[in-house]
């Protein structure tokens, strides 16, 4: 679980814990410290293949603006769950490092929110002409 926010996960995110995932915090990754954690479990696992998901919420609102934490007129700081820390250069990072380890064979990529697109259609939708 490369990215995760320990300290917030919720209930519903017990599995994580409770599986023995192992677990790289976004510093860990930004800093390059966790990818032997994650070179360690590719190898315990002899994982050859790997599909790759991508919550872009893992991604900070204040590098990366399409996601749901980033709503315009709201305050991350209060999100009722955790807020990402990643950049997307640690993440092009990681996948490159673990695509050197291992084949990727899938990815992914979900939370997506266009807000800008989202509030440009909103807006246009209402004009006589676009209706």
């Amino acid at each position: 679980m490369a990215g995760l926010i320990e300290e917030r996960l919720r209930d519903m995110d017990s599995a994580c814990t409770e599986l023995g995932l192992p677990i790289v915090s976004p510093e860990q990754i930004g800093s390059g410290d966790g990818f032997a954690v994650i070179a360690d479990w590719l190898g315990r696992e002899h994982i050859g293949h790997l599909a790759v998901h991508w919550d872009l919420d893992s991604l900070s609102p204040a590098g990366y603006r399409s996601i749901l934490p980033a709503e315009p007129g709201t305050d991350p700081a209060k999100f009722p769950a955790a807020v990402g820390r990643l950049d997307l250069d640690d993440v092009c990072r990681l996948l490159d490092y673990v695509s050197a380890r291992t084949e990727l064979v899938g990815l992914t990529i979900a939370e997506h929110m266009p807000w800008d697109a989202l509030n440009m259609r909103r807006t246009l939708e209402d004009l006589p002409f676009f209706g």
